[in-house]
């Protein structure tokens, strides 16, 4: 048996999710049905995120805090360039 499922979207999305769909040689139909299977099947959850004034959840936190004060970790400085950046990075390697 075939049900019909409406809803109401933003308008941009739509005519991105469809633009997408396309570009990949697939129909919004075959997307949300492929959605709705795999959340359905406990392949796809959904939950809220909390993040805090700088973008950290409360456990992304908590790490980053930690890593300030371990003393493995390495002060490394400021850099001038992406491949100044790079090639500190290497150096900690060797």
């Amino acid at each position: 048996m075939i049900s019909q499922v409406a809803f109401k979207t933003d308008e941009v999305l739509k005519k991105s999710a469809l633009q997408k769909a396309k570009r990949e040689g697939v129909t919004l139909k075959a997307v949300l049905t492929y959605f709705l299977k795999s959340y359905v099947a406990g392949d796809i959850e959904l939950g809220v995120v909390h993040r805090d004034a700088n973008g950290f959840t409360k456990d992304a936190k908590v790490d980053f805090l930690r890593s300030l004060n371990d003393p493995k970790n390495k002060v490394t400085g400021s850099f001038e360039s992406k491949e100044e950046l790079l090639a500190h990075l290497d150096s900690l390697s060797k």
